[in-house]
């Protein structure tokens, strides 16, 4: 009976201890095994994460590529007679010669001599023949343009008949016009005769006011 008691005693702490090594390793299991071992579902990130607007690529067409608006210099009222080294402005006046408009920055590409004169002016009147001689005795074969300004056409058209013939008339059609551009505004003149002279670039070399009998201003210019 004795021997029965201890073999069911024995027989009970065998099963207790298999159930305590079960009962261990059914936790230590549930430790791992409650960690879910899917890979969560990836949330999408916004298309920057910071907020911020990513800034559009310029396009390759437009990267220095030239503008498409008309390259000529807008045209300005000048303070001060044009300058040297200044180009010449892209004014339109009209040619005697054949009635045709034309810009000056197109007519005059070369070295030349550009005549400002109002044929209401004495003094501009006396010194055209004057100018006229001075170009072709410093450098024959000059061009040298008349541009007739603050008048209207029949009075320009009646003064080209007293310039010298080898001087090439040009009239300003906005020349008695205040307001908007003319030619006086855009190049600076403000007295009769005003003297343009233009290198072989077609800029300008020098520019000047006023003539008076023996002026020897020209003939350096045009030494050249």
């Amino acid at each position: 009976m004795k021997v029965s008691i201890a073999l069911v005693a024995a027989t009970l702490m065998i099963a207790a201890a298999q159930n305590s090594v079960f009962a261990g390793q059914t936790a230590k299991l549930g430790k791992t095994s409650g960690k879910s071992q899917a890979k969560p579902n990836s949330v999408p990130k916004p298309p920057n994460a910071a907020g911020k607007k990513t800034p559009a690529k310029p396009s390759p067409t437009r990267a220095g590529a030239a503008p498409s608006v008309n390259p000529k210099a807008p045209l300005t009222i000048r303070g001060e007679l044009i300058a040297t080294g200044d180009n010449l402005p892209a004014y339109s006046v009209i040619r005697h010669s054949d009635g045709k408009q034309i810009e000056l920055s197109s007519l005059v590409t070369e070295q030349a001599v550009i005549v400002l004169y109002h044929p209401g002016s004495k003094p501009a009147m006396r010194a055209l023949p004057l100018i006229a001689a001075a170009a072709a005795k410093s450098k024959p074969g000059i061009k040298v343009y008349a541009l007739c300004v603050r008048t209207d056409e029949a009075a320009w058209k009646a003064s080209v008949k007293t310039l010298p013939t080898t001087m090439l008339a040009l009239w300003d059609p906005a020349g008695r016009k205040d307001a908007g551009m003319n030619a006086r505004k855009v190049l600076g003149c403000d007295a009769y005769p005003t003297l343009i002279v233009t290198g072989a670039d077609g800029k300008v070399r020098d520019a000047f006011a006023g003539w008076f009998s023996g002026d020897r201003r020209l003939a350096p210019l045009l030494s050249e």
